[in-house]
């Protein structure tokens, strides 16, 4: 009688020794997956916290319509550097500049310019960390927090807080090779995050609508001063390119060449297109999307 082919059978404790080695697998992957997302989670709630106590800094006081607001923005976007509130309306120049490329007066903003004044409390604030050099804002947005710049490093507020404790969330910041507020174009920068909190909102840019509800940023200075850029372009692109974080230019020529990239890449015509004759500053926000790609809005002080 010849003897039965063992050769592909596998013993049944194989079997139960293989399932209890898969369970134990996957349950260490879960014991490890749940830590690290309870940590996450607590990060992102320390951060919100410290947030919202730092809110209580800022004060937002309605301020008398002004003549501004009732005046549509004029063809390139900005109001010359002699209109004020209390000045007559700007005469057109002499020599009419062409609408930029793809320009439209449907594409300019629904809401009119509007005049805001912001108490913030800046004493406090470099009390608790001499680094916080402004206050950024975008009503709606929304985006409210206060400003880090470390001169000479651009990676500490990445995971820092402002309380200067590590954070995934990190600070927004101005870029540290930069001379902070006084770069002729200033860059700034901000996480994405699952919560929707710091620069997340600036995804939204991708709608046409959502930018013509929302086409302002106000930059609260120490000294009591408001900036407000009016923004002319949200582009999408691959990777932190050198070409599109220059804080300072060698001339006017070079200053004209990195403002048209971004107009010429943005997702929808803005009817701004900034010139570089002005001498007006440029502000980039900067975050991440997708991986490597990065979301960036472009706007000029107006």
């Amino acid at each position: 009688m010849p003897e039965p082919d063992r050769t592909n059978r596998i013993p049944k404790h194989t079997h139960r020794k293989a399932a209890a080695q898969a369970a134990v697998l996957s349950l260490l992957l879960l014991i490890v997956g749940g830590a690290v997302f309870a940590a996450e989670w607590l990060c992102y709630r320390a951060g919100r916290q410290e947030y919202s106590r730092l809110a209580d800094m800022y004060v937002e006081t309605k301020a008398a319509p002004s003549r501004e607001a009732s005046m549509p923005p004029p063809a390139n976007g900005r109001f010359p550097p002699s209109f004020s509130p209390s000045s007559p309306a700007p005469a057109p120049p002499s020599g009419h500049i062409p609408s930029p490329p793809g320009f439209s007066q449907a594409f300019l903003p629904a809401q009119p310019a509007q005049s805001r004044i912001a108490s913030v409390d800046f004493a406090s604030l470099q009390a608790g960390n001499p680094d916080c050099v402004a206050w950024i804002e975008i009503p709606g947005a929304p985006v409210s927090y206060p400003v880090m710049y470390r001169a000479g490093d651009s990676r500490f507020y990445l995971t820092h807080s402002y309380g200067l404790t590590e954070s995934k969330a990190g600070a927004i910041h101005i870029d540290g090779a930069s001379e902070g507020t006084g770069s002729r174009n200033l860059l700034i920068y901000g996480h994405t995050l699952l919560d929707g909190s710091m620069f997340t909102a600036l995804h939204r840019y991708k709608s046409q609508a959502f930018y013509q509800a929302h086409p302002y940023i106000y930059l609260y200075l120490p000294d009591g001063t408001t900036r407000r850029y009016q923004i002319a372009a949200c582009i999408l692109t691959e990777g932190e390119q050198e070409r599109f974080y220059l804080w300072d230019f060698q001339d006017a020529a070079s200053a004209q060449a990195y403002y048209d990239q971004f107009m010429e890449r943005s997702l929808y015509p803005t009817g701004v297109w900034p010139r570089a004759e002005d001498g007006l500053q440029t502000l980039v926000l900067s975050t991440c999307a997708r991986r490597i790609w990065r979301r960036l809005i472009f706007a000029v002080e107006v």
